[in-house]
């Protein structure tokens, strides 16, 4: 673009900015209908959360036995130390390994400044 074009720009929007829409107060009342703090929550809404959480993990660990997932997941756990050894080394990429470790011990360390005691 060339600078006649960038002042024609600035032209538009600076009458653009000039322009003020009105809404009869209508902002106002809005802002006034906010409440001014945050409702607490309920005991009855954190029991309903805890056993809905449970019922999901519940639930997952039934579908975890049922489809055999521990074992499977142990096999591709012991095919891949089993075959590691056998890849070209120099081949192998190690920027995604320490990219998961970075974030992991990010997560980690925020956890334990977050709740300020050290994680077992």
């Amino acid at each position: 673009m060339t600078d006649n074009d960038n002042i024609i720009i600035e032209q538009l929007f600076s009458e653009a900015r000039k322009t003020e829409i009105e809404d009869n107060g209508f902002s106002h009342r809005v802002m006034r209908s906010l409440p001014d703090t945050i409702a607490p929550i309920s005991r009855h809404t954190i029991i309903i959360s805890r056993l809905w959480t449970f019922f999901c993990v519940a639930i997952g660990l039934a579908f975890s036995f049922a489809f055999h997932f521990w074992e499977l997941a142990a096999t591709y756990i012991e095919v891949f130390v089993r075959t590691l050894p056998t890849y070209d080394t120099p081949g192998i990429c190690y920027a995604p390994m320490t990219i998961v470790m970075v974030v992991a011990s990010a997560f980690g360390i925020y956890k334990w400044v977050d709740t300020g005691r050290m994680p077992v």
